[in-house]
């Protein structure tokens, strides 16, 4: 009877009498590298163990023919996909939903975040540039942060994609079935909601989303077409309402109640911000196609920057025209509130543009979020072997922050910057706190106060590992307003959110521990070494001729030497 010998040690088997007893004894050598790797794995240097740009770079050009992504995308096609997933559900049914947080004040909410997401946006093309891989804020945080903080990131990316769909392809539904009512038709009631115990259904979104996949499947090139074409007809239609919509708006629905255009205070502003914030996805989704473009050093930067400019002008110029149309607070209920408040003024052939208008927009933002969420996937399978605005603020928040890591540490542990960036981003956040939930101003202007001492030591800081490509301006300057307005956003969300989102952060966390820290590729990789600099082959002629090398050698410039001193 043999035993297998990768278990067994010095243990022996044998046969006596019909009857067998075996000696085990357990390979000493096995468990002590079990134990070792048990160590290694729970050590808190492995949890953020950062995966260099190099052997992004190294996956990159090694991957086997046939599991690369293609590279067929140009700046039009980024743009396309960065508007498209933008100017979606923002415009369309989260104005309402701002409207009723901030009154008319939802208008600076949107600009807030555009702001935000400006700021964001440069530290993201920063990294594009840097690091051309798919993967958006995962890849980023893995590059600069560590493992642990990429999975996070990358967990939340998962919720923010996979909710942003749903809520998309539900106001989708929305839209369409109210386009019914628009042409005096009574649409099915199961076609929009089919209740199912504390919830309900809408076939209507099911079916956009099944439609988007099967567009999918056609590949990139074919994907990248049809949203140019639908993102260029939502577009043209937001330009409609603008125009249409904006000679019959009433300056007087900007001020509420005879109060301000800010009826429910700054703070109110800032908690609208953050509600809406997950509009600016866009962006985010331009950097996940990262593999797949053209030149990814330079049109990444570029389609980042563009769609976020694009969707910032399109968001405030409708929200101005959409609040001075109606009072906000008969746009809080309705389902379609663009076309509801057209109809509100007399322009009900203008809503029937609008609400086709909105099913290209909505079709194309859920296309976008379906595109995005697999590439997320994508890159961390191949590394392991309101919610919403919550997840994304706080990866958007660990991309500005992870573009200072980089400049000021050069890829190596200086826990100096380091600290400094953690600590301004955590007093940021207290003075947010304290600020949205009133406390004496002299509060949170004390936190404010360390926070700006804490940005000038960053300012004193040296940089290193200047990027050639594309870089971040002004740094720190951007990254930290970043950060300041991702935490005031932060702050001003509900109770209820940080709760869903602690309980989806438990999860990701029990399936890291569990199985991705013990499938990490991170823990067996090995830096490729560089290869030593070659010497410099030098071409001695024979110094009996004449002839040589067009570069002379040493010898020869001796000989040369000595032959004009001899003559």
């Amino acid at each position: 009877m043999e035993e297998d010998q990768s278990l067994l040690g010095n243990g022996s088997a044998y046969s006596s009498g019909g009857k067998s007893r075996t000696n085990v004894s357990i390979n000493s050598e096995a468990v002590g590298n079990a134990v070792r790797r048990i160590k290694k794995s729970y050590k808190l240097k492995s949890l953020f163990a950062i995966k260099p740009i190099e052997a992004f770079n190294e996956e990159r050009e090694n991957r086997p023919e046939g599991s690369s992504l293609a590279e067929r995308l140009g700046l039009i096609d980024l743009l396309g996909y960065g508007v498209g997933c933008t100017v979606g559900a923002g415009i369309y049914s989260l104005i309402g939903i701002g409207a009723g947080i901030a009154g008319p004040g939802v208008v600076i909410s949107f600009l807030i975040g555009a702001l935000s997401a400006v700021f964001t946006a440069l530290a993201y093309s920063e990294f594009a540039a840097r690091v051309p891989v798919t993967g958006s804020a995962y890849t980023f945080a893995y590059a600069s942060f560590g493992e642990f903080l990429a999975w996070i990131i990358g967990w939340n990316l998962t919720l923010e994609y996979c909710i942003s769909s749903a809520a998309i392809a539900r106001s989708w539904g929305d839209y369409f079935t109210y386009m019914w009512t628009q042409y005096g038709l009574t649409p099915p009631t199961w076609l929009s909601e089919i209740p199912c115990g504390i919830t309900s259904l809408s076939p209507a979104a099911a079916g956009i989303v099944i439609l988007c996949t099967i567009v999918m499947l056609f590949g990139i090139s074919t994907s990248s077409t049809f949203n140019v074409i639908i993102t260029i007809l939502n577009i043209g239609i937001l330009a409609f309402f603008v125009g249409v919509g904006g000679t019959r708006v009433v300056p007087s629905n900007w001020v509420y109640q005879d109060d301000t255009f800010v009826p429910f205070g700054a703070a109110s502003v800032f908690a609208g911000a953050g509600t809406v914030f997950f509009s600016y996805l866009g962006f985010d989704m331009v950097s996940s196609l990262a593999e797949e473009t053209k030149n990814p050093q330079k049109n990444l930067p570029r389609g980042i920057i563009g769609s976020l400019s694009i969707a910032a002008v399109v968001y405030v110029g409708v929200g101005l025209v959409a609040t001075g149309l109606l009072p906000f607070q008969f746009m809080v209920p309705a389902k379609a509130p663009l076309a509801f408040a057209l109809e509100q003024r007399g322009l009900a052939w203008a809503g029937k543009v609008v609400t086709i208008g909105s099913l290209f927009g909505l079709t194309t933002a859920c296309f976008t979020g379906l595109l995005g969420q697999p590439r997320i996937f994508y890159t961390m399978a191949r590394d392991v072997t309101d919610a919403i605005s919550i997840g994304t603020l706080m990866a958007f928040s660990l991309v500005c922050a992870g573009v200072m890591v980089l400049r000021y540490t050069g890829g190596k542990r200086d826990y100096i910057p380091i600290s400094l960036i953690i600590a301004f981003t955590c007093v940021t956040f207290m003075s947010a706190m304290f600020f949205t939930h009133s406390l004496p101003l002299p509060v949170p202007i004390v936190f404010g106060g360390v926070a700006f001492l804490l940005f000038i030591a960053l300012c004193f800081m040296k940089t290193y590992n200047t990027p050639t490509t594309f870089k971040c301006p002004l740094l720190p300057l951007i990254p930290c307003l970043g950060i300041a307005i991702n935490m005031y956003m932060l702050a001003g969300l509900k109770s209820a959110a940080w709760i869903r989102l602690g309980i989806w952060l438990a999860i990701g966390i029990l399936i890291y521990v569990f199985y991705g820290i013990w499938n990490s590729k991170m823990r067996d990789y090995v830096p490729k070494p560089k290869a030593p600099p070659s010497p410099a082959v030098v071409d001695t002629p024979d110094p009996s001729t004449n002839g040589g090398s067009t570069i002379p050698g040493p010898e020869h410039s001796i000989n040369s030497v000595l032959k004009c001193t001899v003559n």
